[in-house]
């Protein structure tokens, strides 16, 4: 099926994890140092220099239109982290969903930023939100809802990027277009992008 797609399948490297995410497991019960361990191999996004752009997501994400327009942006940007689906105005960014420049200069000085910080309670998430605010001095931009999001909000469009749509087995959210049937959506034009909305609700 992958190479139907023409989508090439790379195998990541094992990376040791620094110390600033060793010394968090205590932040959280249970530890969380086994997805720690896995999510910290995302770093190496960024020592794909062959590529000039990447799309960084999660395996719980799922896209419900074309995102190509997305490769057009400068910067980093990463989802709001709104897990609880309940604070459209948070500025955390949550590396669910990533767009990024390769690069291996930025790949190693990210490596070495994490060995010099002392802690990340939020694994290799709160690395790379405090190496691009504080060391980059480049924040981090949030991308929009109606374009990465959690298909928590009915009244706004289904966003094109969506994370964990699904929890134990169950909708994460009523408003989000089950198995993308398209029959329960219907095209909204705005601008060059076009939306999905959901016409009825579960």
């Amino acid at each position: 099926m992958l190479v139907e797609l023409g989508a090439k399948a790379l195998i990541a490297s094992k990376i040791s994890l620094p110390y600033c995410i060793e010394a968090s497991i205590h932040y959280y019960s249970p530890p969380r140092l086994p997805i720690w361990r896995k999510a910290y191999s995302k770093i190496q996004a960024w020592s794909m220099a062959r590529y000039q752009k990447l799309l960084l997501l999660d395996y719980d994400v799922i896209l419900t239109r074309n995102v190509d327009f997305l490769f057009a942006r400068t910067g980093t940007w990463m989802l709001r982290d709104d897990f609880g689906c309940h604070n459209y105005t948070t500025t955390k960014p949550c590396s669910a969903i990533v767009l990024l420049d390769p690069s291996l200069e930025t790949f190693r000085d990210i490596v070495n930023y994490g060995e010099q910080m002392p802690y990340a309670n939020r694994g290799e998430q709160s690395m790379l939100i405090h190496y691009f605010h504080d060391k980059v001095r480049n924040p981090v931009y949030i991308l929009e809802s109606s374009i990465g999001g959690w298909g928590c909000d009915g009244e706004a469009p289904l966003p094109a990027i969506v994370h964990k749509p699904r929890r134990d087995g169950t909708l994460w959210s009523k408003y989000l277009c089950e198995a993308l049937n398209l029959s329960l959506q219907r095209p909204v034009i705005d601008g060059a992008n076009d939306t999905c909305t959901q016409l009825g609700k579960r």
